[in-house]
């Protein structure tokens, strides 16, 4: 018989095959330059050597070295305690760990790794798949790339990491970092704890937040960003829509390229904005940037607090000011400019109709092109003007100038102090006076004309009839009718 090189040096040990020794203590080694050097240990195939107690070692060149370690495959090692490692070029250096595939390595105790090219580095962790990593424990990694290195993290899909406590990251380059956290679809980012990324490109910074869609950033607490390109801010805010911004705490902006910067804001529809704390802003082009302010329709501003504008090009700009209609201007506190190009601009001031304008103090002036120039007074009509404090004008071209004065009819005027013209063309200019009828003068202290062309000059005087008249040195005169 040829010489076969067989060694069996231990204490009931037992040597087979060619060049195999078994030096352990009732060990077995057979095959070809094979060697089973501990207690109880078996070593088989080609090069391979089971070290440890009760080891085994089967393949090629694979190495048992660990106590109850277990070998097979190609150039595989088992390092640790129960640990075992198969397939080729895998490393089992864990406790009761267990790596199987290709260059696989499972490092932690009781961890497992499978696949290609892995690495289970954490205790009770487990990588599967090519190229992943688990460093956290208890974390699984698989797919291709991925690293969960979280505790409890779990990686999966294409270059995905899981580093927060307890997170999941899924689908393709996406990062879960927060403890809690959740990303899922391409490139998505969750940052905060307990925080959601899902879509494209999309980032959830804060705590408990949740972004969607693409290239969305939910960065307050508990925000909510959806749709496209929308980031949401504030804490509780909530964003949607297209390129839509909400910064306040609790704000909502939703719509396109809307932006609800002010606290408890809200803007919807196309660029308007809500700046104001409790602000409110919609349609197209709107800005409400007083607190509570309200602008709706087309170009509108609600700058004052409490302020309301809506239509076409409306402003508000006053505290409590209305400006509704198109191109109308509420500029004072609770002011109100309704209509087309109306402009109310004084405390408390009404405007309403087309080109009327009340700049005094409680004034009032409606219809077309009138003018409310007096404290309290009224115009209203067309092209009427109350200049005089409590003056009221009516009619068409009339004009109430003096203080308390009526002027209504047309063309009159009313200057005097209480005066009261009406009619067609008739003045009273004196104090208390009352012209009326067709072109009469009134313009004696509490004169009184009537008819046509009549003029009452004296105080107290009277005129009526036609062209009938009453001295300015005869008080109390009457001019009979003509």
């Amino acid at each position: 018989m040829a010489d076969c090189n067989r060694n069996a040096l231990g204490t009931c040990s037992d040597a087979g095959g060619y060049n195999t020794t078994a030096s352990g203590v009732a060990s077995h080694a057979e095959g070809s330059t094979t060697e089973a050097a501990g207690t109880a240990s078996h070593a088989e195939g080609y090069n391979s050597i089971a070290t440890g107690e009760t080891s085994h070692a089967e393949g090629y060149a694979s190495i048992a070295t660990g106590a109850a370690s277990h070998v097979e495959g190609s150039s595989t090692n088992a390092t640790e305690v129960a640990a075992h490692s198969e397939g080729f070029n895998t490393l089992a250096s864990g406790q009761a760990s267990h790596a199987e595939g290709n260059s696989t390595e499972a490092l932690g105790t009781a961890s497992h790794v499978e696949g290609f090219g892995n690495m289970a580095i954490a205790d009770n962790s487990h990588a599967e798949g090519y190229g992943t990593t688990t460093d956290g424990i208890g974390s699984h990694a698989e797919g291709a790339q991925s690293n969960a290195g979280g505790v409890a993290a779990h990686a999966e899909g294409f270059s995905t990491t899981a580093n927060g406590d307890g997170s999941h990251a899924e689908g393709n380059s996406t990062n879960a970092l927060g403890t809690a956290s959740h990303a899922e679809g391409f490139e998505s980012l969750a940052i905060g704890g307990v925080s959601h990324a899902e879509g494209h490109g999309t980032e959830a910074s804060g705590y408990a937040s949740h972004a969607e869609g693409i290239n969305t950033s939910a960065i307050g607490n508990e925000a909510h960003a959806e749709g496209t390109n929308t980031t949401a801010i504030g804490d509780n805010s909530h964003s949607e829509g297209y390129a839509t911004t909400a910064s306040g705490e609790t704000s909502h902006a939703e719509g396109s390229e809307t932006n609800a910067s002010g606290d408890v804001s809200h803007a919807e529809g196309s660029e308007s904005t809500a700046s104001g704390g409790a602000a409110h802003a919609e349609g197209l082009g709107t800005t409400a940037s007083g607190d509570a302010s309200h602008a709706e329709g087309d170009g509108t501003l609600a700058s004052g607090s409490s302020a309301h504008a809506e239509g076409l090009s409306t402003n508000a700009t006053s505290t409590a000011s209305h400006a509704e209609g198109g191109s109308t201007n509420a500029t004072a506190y609770g002011a109100h400019a309704e209509g087309v190009q109306t402009t109310a601009s004084n405390s408390g001031a009404h405007a309403e109709g087309f080109l009327s304008v009340a700049s005094n103090f409680g004034s009032h002036s409606e219809g077309y092109n009138t003018q409310a120039l007096g404290a309290y007074s009224h115009a209203e009509g067309g092209s009427t003007q109350a200049q005089g404090d409590y003056s009221h004008s009516e009619g068409y071209l009339t004009t109430a100038s003096g203080g308390a004065a009526h002027a209504e009819g047309t063309s009159t005027i009313a200057s005097g102090t209480w005066s009261h013209a009406e009619g067609d063309g008739s003045e009273a200019s004196g104090y208390n006076s009352h012209a009326e009828g067709n072109s009469t003068i009134a313009s004696g202290t509490f004169a009184h004309a009537q008819g046509q062309s009549t003029v009452a000059a004296g105080t107290s005087s009277h005129a009526e009839g036609y062209l009938s008249s009453t001295a300015f040195d005869a008080p109390y005169a009457h001019a009979p009718k003509g």
